[in-house]
């Protein structure tokens, strides 16, 4: 019967085993010396079955299970094969991984490295399991995560030791580190020098290397990412979304991330954006850039259609060719993006207008280069810019009995803008302008007038604006031939 012959099994193991004990105590007694060590004979041998003249062990046969970790595991591969069927695990990323706190200084070493392959990762295209990248994206660069940029001061700041551990009441506030910021100097076997980089190696532009994070990635602080247990600012830096620069350097407007008009030379509307993750052009595939006023509704976002061409130079239908400058074309007061200035207002109550304040958003373009791949991803948060007027005061020619100014006012913004001031002015000591109308004015909105030989000789452009004045006795007369006056052009 099976019972018989399964228990007459057991007892020869039985008898095996006990006979390998045996041997293993005479070892050790006829040594006398160390410790007792039974081998692993019959753990081997223990269990077999004859067939025939044969006698078979069935353990006896069997190599090292393909999981089962080398000695040292420096002799590990870093990183899982191509092919994804060979993948057992036996690699560094798998095993430093499982015990990624145990064996938290293989990852700080060479973190940023690492980060960039991940945040790089365009193989995996299936959309069930890019949120696990992210996550584990993220989940790695809070151990180099300190802050967001200190030079920023705005709704955005992120002291992570605020917010984290999400799961636990205890916070660190700024004294908290982050992991790998505890590692400097020779930290290893060899004295090699580990991670030196955490602290000292940022300077406040590196996307790649962060201990402050560009407030960018930040839609709202301490905010909790969808993807794992890290802030959602992590998750969106390893996601590459686009993130603009703020200006810093009006502590009135820390969103701000340009103006225009109030410089004369920038009179062109343009506004100079620099940022991260922008996406490259490549033939027609522009990304998009919208406005609106602060505060507005949300159906109020406008397109801006005239960005910069960097490659060709065009006004029009371009976007950035290095994935890190942008230049999109303000509209005018006509077309919906005024300053705070008026028709009715002095030049000195122009020049002193506070500025209307715009928000705006940058969505990347879609391009499947895969040297330049942007997905579409949108900025987040609050980015805003500031219209000021365009003011021109320049001091004119004079020769005899003339006098002429000029200004510029380009063409194609003359549709769209609304001019708010064309004449010549005292000034008192106060600062107060009061615009004063000599006689003997001549006007051109696409000219001026230039001097020769006391000749006064005009010259047509239609991107200039000029004025004449002339009388038969300008030492009689006062402004502007006693230069008591100044000439101010303005628009928004």
């Amino acid at each position: 019967p099976t019972a018989i012959r399964v228990t007459v099994q057991i007892a020869l193991m039985h008898r095996a085993v006990y006979r390998y004990v045996r041997n293993d105590d005479d070892q050790y007694n006829n040594t006398s010396s160390g410790e007792k060590k039974y081998g692993t004979e019959a753990a081997r041998k223990g269990f077999w079955i004859r067939f025939g003249n044969e006698i078979y062990w069935p353990n006896r046969f069997f190599d090292v299970p393909a999981y089962f970790p080398p000695e040292d595991l420096d002799d590990l591969p870093d990183e899982p094969p191509m092919d994804a069927a060979e993948d057992r695990g036996r690699d560094k990323w798998a095993v430093h991984g499982f015990f990624n706190k145990g064996l938290g200084l293989y990852w700080c070493e060479d973190i940023y490295a690492r980060l960039k392959k991940m945040r790089d990762d365009r193989t995996n295209q299936d959309p069930t399991l890019r949120p696990s990248e992210v996550a584990t994206c993220a989940y790695l660069a809070e151990r180099a995560y300190k802050r967001t940029d200190p030079a920023y001061a705005g709704t955005r700041t992120e002291i992570i030791g605020n917010y984290t551990p999400f799961d636990g009441p205890t916070r660190y506030g700024d004294t908290f580190e982050p992991f790998c910021a505890y590692f400097h100097g020779n930290m290893d076997e060899t004295g090699a020098t580990v991670v030196d980089v955490i602290r000292e190696d940022y300077n406040g532009d590196k996307d790649e290397e962060f201990y402050y994070l560009h407030p960018g990635y930040v839609e709202v602080a301490g905010e909790q990412g969808e993807h794992g247990h890290s802030a959602k600012s992590l998750e969106n830096w390893c996601e590459r979304i686009p993130v603009v620069d703020f200006t810093n350097d009006d502590p009135a407007y820390p969103e701000k991330v340009g103006e225009v008009g109030r410089d004369r030379m920038n009179g062109f509307r343009w506004l100079e954006l620099n940022g991260e993750n922008l996406g490259r052009i490549q033939g027609t595939n522009a990304g998009g850039v919208n406005a609106r006023p602060l505060g507005a509704a949300d159906d109020a976002w406008e397109p801006i259609f005239d960005i910069f061409h960097g490659g060709t130079g065009a006004f029009t239908g371009g976007w950035s060719v290095d994935g890190n400058r942008l230049t999109p074309q303000i509209p005018g007061s006509l077309a919906g993006f005024p300053s705070n200035a008026t028709g009715a207002m002095t030049p000195d109550a122009i020049k002193a207008t506070e500025p209307a304040v715009y928000e705006l958003s940058v969505v990347q373009p879609l391009n499947e280069n895969w040297l330049h791949r942007s997905e579409g991803k949108a900025t987040v948060g609050p980015y805003q810019f500031l219209v000021y007027p365009t003011v021109e005061e320049v001091p004119g020619a004079f020769t005899g009995t003339k006098k002429a100014y000029r200004a510029t006012y380009p063409a194609w913004l003359r549709d769209q803008t609304e001019v708010l001031a064309w004449g010549v002015y005292t000034v008192d000591g106060n600062g107060v302008y009061t615009e004063v109308f000599p006689p003997g004015e001549q006007r051109s909105n696409e000219g001026h007038w230039t001097f020769s030989g006391g000749e006064a000789t005009f010259n047509p452009d239609p991107d200039i604006v000029g004025v004449l004045y002339e009388t038969a006795n300008p030492a009689g007369f006062g402004p502007p031939f006693d230069q008591s006056v100044v000439f101010v052009f303005a628009f928004h």
